[in-house]
């Protein structure tokens, strides 16, 4: 997480790996602080072009990075990337400064999260992508449910702590709107006597017992194509199909080979975000949001019955000023969530616990006090919606086909990486950057589906902690194929796993 601190009067006790501050005049003074540690970085961040320009063209220190100040997204949103991974402090001494740290928070909380999701090279998510595929051929496609719902409430159930307060209310409303259980929510409601109308699937590696102990397994579920397999296949009601971000390119050129063309869509950071998007597709109104706490007290972190887990707990306030703890993704989710709702105006937005963290566009009003229409038979109405919904056209022919071509444009990108490293030590200590051959094998990499879809996207990310610190052009191109092994080679694995190649 970042660090915002006023001054550099403590900075013998700041344990950061990079340092940023406002202006040039502090690099001469920090200069000993660079020397005690060669892994260690200062950014310097000025406001005026021509002492930037100057100062850029005599600096010399690899371990300093200085940024010219033309807009504050850009400067984040470099800063954020460019040292991802490392810990980070922020000096701001004044209003201005402050606004730039609360944006650059809330970038380095994002691109942390999205480098987390590619870890493992995307390796567990690929993977569900190709068990999920098969199961395209009896899913039925939300798209079309569009403003199925309009004007009927919906309660989107998340697991936070304070869920346990509103089960009487509940179990009382819900046959006056559509309950939506969040992911791991669905086991703590099903526990207490609450079964929603709709479940919501988004983990691509959820803890077992999360999902595992509930019963209510003949519920419609809207999911994701890279949801774990172990939990979509263990689900026997009506599977509805989401589209995706495009946070993995090879996932929507798979559908797009199968036909289904469909516009990207920003599912947010966790199941409560998908659960948001889904509730206002339907045409819900108003959207009341339960147990989406977004932070918790650190002796109770979810609802009654949850298993608890470790995370990468911070400190932060809720909406009663109370100090709480919350982790990266639930307070990039609370950002989503608030920054939804703001598009979204036509909807009322309602959160129902005032222990939650503070949302500027979702108004407090305690489960209790929401106006409610006369109730109706919302059992009969879920499945009668999953009866509007269109089928895919999918076979399981059509699956296999376009599985066998990705499979085979993985294999060549294996054979073209080898061919690449081949030419590297033939020639080395020598750059092959302007051989002819290179060029040739670039080529065929450049239209390689596996390479077009999946490398270059994992590189776009991953280049930046693998690079940080070589500025040896062809050694960078080296390090480029040397990913591009690594991955393709772990992703192969997974097919033949799968008994796709």
């Amino acid at each position: 997480m970042l660090q915002v601190v006023s001054s550099l009067d403590h900075l013998e006790s700041c344990d950061t790996d990079v340092l940023s501050v406002f202006g040039l005049n502090l690099l001469p003074c920090l200069h000993k602080w660079l020397l005690e540690n060669p892994k260690r970085f200062l950014v310097c961040i000025e406001k005026n072009l021509q002492s930037f320009l100057q100062a850029k063209a005599q600096l010399q220190n690899p371990q300093v990075r200085l940024y010219h100040l033309d807009s504050n997204a850009s400067v984040c949103h470099r800063i954020a990337w460019e040292f991802c991974l490392l810990r980070l402090t922020q000096v701001a001494a004044c209003e201005e400064e402050l606004v730039f740290s609360k944006m650059l928070e809330e970038i380095h909380v994002q691109v942390h999260l999205l480098i987390s999701d590619f870890r493992d090279l995307g390796e567990v998510v690929v993977g569900n992508l190709l068990q999920n595929i098969g199961q395209m051929p009896v899913s039925l496609l939300g798209e079309s449910l569009e403003n199925c719902c309009q004007n009927i409430p919906a309660i989107i159930c998340g697991a936070g702590p304070s869920l346990d307060g509103q089960i009487p209310t509940l179990i009382q409303v819900q046959e006056k709107a559509l309950l939506l259980g969040a992911g791991s929510a669905m086991c703590a409601l099903e526990t207490q006597g609450v079964y929603p109308h709709f479940g919501i699937a988004f983990d691509p590696d959820p803890p077992s017992g999360r999902y595992l102990t509930q019963i209510g397994y003949e519920t419609p579920y809207f999911y994701q194509p890279r949801i774990s397999s172990r939990q979509l296949a263990s689900l026997h009601g009506q599977k509805i199909w989401m589209p995706d971000s495009d946070n993995y390119p090879l996932e929507r050129w798979i559908y797009q080979e199968l036909g289904l063309n469909y516009p990207l869509i920003d599912t947010g950071f966790t199941a409560a975000n998908f659960c948001a998007l889904i509730a206002a597709h339907l045409g819900c109104n108003p959207i009341i949001c339960v147990g989406m706490d977004f932070c918790s007290p650190s002796n109770q972190i979810y609802a009654a019955g949850m298993q608890s887990d470790h995370g990468n707990w911070v400190e932060c306030i809720n909406a009663k000023k109370e100090k709480r703890i919350s982790k990266p993704d639930w307070l990039a989710s609370a950002s989503w969530l608030d920054q939804f709702a703001k598009k979204n105006q036509e909807i009322k937005w309602i959160y129902t616990d005032q222990e939650a963290m503070p949302l500027a566009y979702v108004e407090f009003l305690p489960l209790e006090q929401v106006s409610f229409p006369n109730p109706f038979d919302t059992a009969s109405f879920s499945y009668a919606l999953t009866a509007q919904a269109a089928r895919s056209e999918i076979t399981q022919e059509s699956v296999r086909s376009v599985l066998r071509r990705l499979s085979n444009s993985f294999i060549e990108a294996l054979d073209l990486c080898n061919q690449l490293l081949k030419l590297w030590e033939k020639h080395y200590p020598h750059s092959i950057l302007e051989m002819g051959e290179l060029a040739l094998l670039e080529s065929d990499l450049a239209q390689n589906i596996c390479v077009q879809k999946l490398l270059l996207p994992l590189w776009e990310i991953w280049k930046w902690p693998i690079l940080r610190q070589e500025e040896h052009i062809p050694t960078r191109a080296l390090h480029q194929h040397l990913f591009f092994k690594k991955a393709v080679e772990i992703h192969l694995s997974t097919f033949k796993s799968l008994k796709i190649c």
